[in-house]
C-alpha cells in the first residue's frame, strides 16, 4: 500500500499551541481556519479524483451528541470537495488510559483498528482513501489506519495539522493549552455558543473537574441536560 503523509506544521510556538488546542475543544474559528488550510494542502498535492473517499475513524455508534475534532475537520473538507465519507468504527472503554494521549512518551500510546462495514468495503474497493488527523505522533494511528483499509485500497493519504514524530512534546500538554490558559471560564464560553457540539477533548476535561467546577458550568450554560447526556453517551458515566 502506498501511504503518504502530509502535515501543515512541524514547529510549535505559544500562539500556535493556543490555536491548536482551541480546535481540540471545538472552537469554530480555529476549526474553520485549519479546515481551510488542510483543504488547500490537499488541493496542492492534487490527489483527489473521482475515486477518492474520506475515511473517518470514530467510536461506535455514530453520535451527533459529541464529535472528535478531527472528524469535524474531515467532514468539513469532505463537504468542500463533495467527497463521500466512510466511517470506520471502534469500540473500547473510553476510560482506558492506554488509548489516550500519554503524559510522557508518545511511543507508549496505543491505537485501535477501526472496522469498515462490508457494504462500504465493497462499494469503495479500489478507491484512494484520504484521512485527516489533528496530529501525527508515534505511528500507532498510522498502523491502525493501514490495517483498517489494507484489503480495500492501495492508496492512503494522511493529512494532519501537526507532525510531532520524533519530537519530545507532551500531547496532553499541547491538547489542554486552551483550558490551562482560559480555565473553566473558557469552557463555559464555548458551551454557551449556539449549535456548539462538545468534542471528546471537552468531555474528557469536564470529567476531571471537581464537583464545584462542574456545577459552576451546569448552572450557567443553556440546555445543560444535553451536555450531561453527551457525557453519559461518550463515557458511560454520570457527569454530576
Amino acid at each position: 500500500m502506498i501511504t503518504r503523509i502530509f502535515s501543515l506544521y512541524q514547529d510549535i510556538d505559544d500562539n500556535f499551541k493556543e490555536k491548536y488546542s482551541a480546535q481540540k475543544y471545538g472552537e469554530v474559528q480555529s476549526l474553520n481556519a485549519f479546515s481551510q488550510e488542510l483543504n488547500e494542502l490537499i488541493k496542492l498535492k492534487n490527489i483527489i479524483t473521482d475515486k477518492s473517499v474520506m475515511l473517518i475513524t470514530i467510536k461506535y455508534p455514530y453520535s451527533n451528541k459529541y464529535k472528535k475534532n478531527f472528524a469535524i475537520l474531515a467532514e468539513n473538507i469532505a463537504r468542500m470537495n463533495q467527497l463521500p465519507i466512510v466511517y470506520s468504527f471502534y469500540n473500547h472503554p473510553v476510560n482506558n488510559p492506554a488509548y489516550f494521549y500519554d503524559n510522557q512518551k508518545q511511543t507508549d500510546r496505543k491505537a485501535v483498528v477501526g472496522l469498515i462495514s462490508k457494504n462500504d468495503s465493497k462499494k469503495y474497493f479500489g478507491y484512494s482513501f484520504i484521512v485527516v488527523e489533528d496530529s501525527v505522533i508515534s505511528g500507532a494511528t498510522l498502523n491502525a489506519l493501514r490495517s483498517s483499509v489494507n484489503d480495500i485500497t492501495q492508496s492512503l493519504s494522511v493529512f494532519s495539522i501537526l507532525d510531532l514524530r520524533g519530537k519530545d512534546v507532551s500531547e496532553r500538554e499541547l491538547n489542554e493549552a486552551y483550558f490551562v490558559n482560559k480555565g473553566v471560564g473558557g469552557l463555559i464560553s464555548l458551551l454557551k455558543l449556539a449549535d456548539y457540539v462538545p468534542t471528546t477533548q471537552m468531555l474528557r476535561t469536564l470529567g476531571v473537574l471537581d464537583k464545584e467546577e462542574k456545577r459552576q458550568i451546569i448552572d450557567v450554560i443553556p440546555n445543560p441536560q444535553e451536555l450531561v447526556a453527551s457525557y453519559k453517551e461518550y463515557t458511560g458515566q454520570d457527569l454530576i
